[in-house]
């Protein structure tokens, strides 16, 4: 493994970190609003799912 490797490792896992999130939020703020327009972020994470 490179350290290129690592470093793409590392930006994948905080990527899947960051989009876990952004649907535990999405979860959550479900309940308590009324349906929204997607996000960029949150639709290049369903994308990338």
């Amino acid at each position: 493994m490179t350290s290129t490797d690592a470093v793409l490792g590392t930006y994948n896992v905080l990527t899947a970190l960051a989009c876990n999130l952004t649907r535990v939020a999405d979860w959550i703020a479900e309940a308590t609003t009324s349906h929204r327009r997607s996000t960029r972020f949150h639709s290049l994470c369903t994308i990338a799912a």
